[in-house]
């Protein structure tokens, strides 16, 4: 993305140095991902075609049948290349997990004790532990989704384009209002509600480590201690924002 005055934005390079290590895993998963997507596809083009065949006047009985040997293969083609897909950013996915948490924890070998005292604990769980398998989505299925949404559609499109310009049409009229819909998404205000959600999050995740820390003393005492009103008094506010939040956009 460019902001005002040109600078680029160096999001994507960093992402990209951050998944150096299992680049070539990701785009052979994406290759075959879209290779899965395209014989997705076929069988609905054989069904049409067969579909043409068995209404014409005389059956062409030989054609017919290599239509549906055809569409068979495409399917079995289709869950083969699929599973294999999975299985190698499953892979990538693993081992980018355990690089970057060794990597983190060496890193935090080098801080004094005191450092964690705190709401610090908290912030390592997060960041070794949440912010790090929050990466499985992105690299483990991100790259067969993407294969899946841009391939597929296109050929279907494609299809449909030198079959009937109508049907193409009507065919389009989704997205594009799927598109009106969620274009606010990107708005300012959109990230900066999600920003204070993340924000919350951690101060709840904080008042969580406190509150479990501090369990011995309200055993003890049988009454709210400070911790667990911090924490009441945050998840409340989380919640409120949460919700606040889902009305919004929700509706658009």
């Amino acid at each position: 993305r460019r902001l005002r005055g040109g600078d680029i934005v160096s999001d994507w390079r960093d992402l990209s140095a951050l998944l150096a290590p299992v680049r070539g895993r990701l785009l052979g998963a994406g290759a075959l991902q879209a290779l899965a997507a395209l014989c997705g596809v076929l069988p609905y083009i054989a069904m049409a075609q067969l579909g043409a065949l068995l209404l014409a006047s005389e059956v062409d009985a030989g054609r017919a049948w290599n239509v549906l040997w055809l569409a068979l293969a495409a399917m079995c083609l289709r869950q083969l290349t699929t599973a294999l897909g999975l299985h190698l950013t499953h892979l990538a996915d693993a081992d980018l997990q355990c690089q970057l948490r060794l990597r983190l924890a060496r890193q935090l070998s080098r801080v004094p004790l005191g450092w964690y005292a705190g709401s610090n604990a908290a912030k390592v769980n997060e960041i070794v532990q949440r912010d790090v398998a929050a990466l499985h989505r992105l690299v483990a299925h991100a790259p067969s989704d993407l294969a899946a949404v841009v391939v597929a559609p296109v050929a279907c499109l494609a299809w449909l384009l030198q079959t009937d310009w109508r049907m193409t049409a009507v065919t389009l009229v989704a997205p594009a209002l799927a598109w009106w819909r969620y274009r606010g998404m990107d708005a300012a205000a959109f990230r900066e509600g999600q920003a204070q959600l993340q924000r919350t999050g951690g101060e709840l995740a904080a008042a969580m480590v406190e509150l479990v820390q501090g369990m011995a003393v309200f055993k003890t005492y049988a009454q709210e201690t400070l911790p667990q009103a911090r924490f009441h008094a945050v998840a409340g506010r989380y919640a409120r924002q949460f919700l606040a939040w889902v009305r919004r956009w929700g509706g658009m």
